[in-house]
């Protein structure tokens, strides 16, 4: 055992017939009834590189809560990326984090992508060091090929399940700021031109908006610790503050991190 990501890709290596779709599904997520058939279906009459399905947002036990949706529009949707404003056009579309294909059972990659990926899991570790290293492969294809099509699928064929926090004691508070980190890591390491950044790291903001940094403000030692090294990262790339950060937010961030600083001057800063 490697750990879940390095296990995950292992896995990908070992597939034998690198000339079909591939499906990496997490194991405490569930398919709905008809998915497969609807799968199917889509990549017999479809040409697809990357199969987008939307999900159920369930609680721990499963059971559903609502159905989630990706896009602004709520239809199946197709992009076709050729360019820089192909790839801004998709990027303006999306609702939510999961529309730059973060939740792994959502996706169906073509074999090109397959291909791809296992070819940068023999140049780049990034793969080991980020908690979505599958979102960072599939943007870098994106940007290193032409004429990559996106298919998205309205109804939801998976349910996800909600509130799983991690096995290592991590609050759902501590899990939410490490996404929020580990994307606009991918975002710096992926994208180059500045335009297109700033699209992709607004996706980010309107995920992770004013009101969960209030809310992270808000709670435990622990939650608190995290936070303080949160904000020590998001000064680490002050220059991108004004793509996915509002002017009350960096009030709250600079104001953050004089507390941290005062409380690590005096001698008395939070404990572990």
């Amino acid at each position: 055992n490697k750990g879940a990501l390095v296990n995950l890709f292992e896995a990908v290596k070992m597939i034998e017939d690198k000339t079909g779709h591939f499906w990496l599904f997490g194991d405490d997520d569930k398919i709905n009834k008809g998915s497969i058939e609807r799968i199917f279906y889509e990549i017999n009459e479809n040409e697809i590189d990357i199969l987008l399905m939307n999900r159920i947002i369930c609680d721990i036990n499963l059971n559903p809560i609502r159905n989630d949706s990706y896009f602004k529009d709520k239809k199946d949707v197709q992009f076709i990326i050729r360019n820089d404003e192909d790839y801004i056009k998709y990027l303006k579309s999306i609702k939510t984090l999961d529309g730059l294909m973060c939740f792994i059972s959502s996706i169906i990659g073509g074999p090109n992508l397959l291909n791809f990926i296992i070819q940068e899991l023999e140049q780049d570790n990034f793969y080991k060091q980020n908690l979505f290293p599958h979102t960072s492969f599939i943007h870098k294809y994106i940007r290193q090929n032409a004429n990559v099509r996106i298919h998205y699928l309205s109804k939801p064929l998976i349910y996800w399940r909600g509130d799983n926090t991690s096995k290592d004691g991590r609050t759902m508070k501590i899990n939410s700021m490490m996404n929020y980190e580990e994307q606009i890591q991918i975002a710096i390491k992926v994208i180059k031109n500045r335009n297109v950044l700033k699209e992709y790291l607004n996706v980010i903001k309107n995920s992770y908006h004013i009101g969960r940094h209030l809310y992270y403000t808000i709670g435990s030692d622990k939650d608190e610790i995290e936070y303080n090294r949160y904000i020590v990262f998001l000064l680490r790339f002050n220059i991108f503050f004004a793509y996915y950060l509002s002017l009350l937010e960096i009030v709250i961030v600079v104001y953050k991190y004089i507390k941290m600083s005062l409380l690590y001057f005096t001698g008395h800063p939070k404990k572990s």
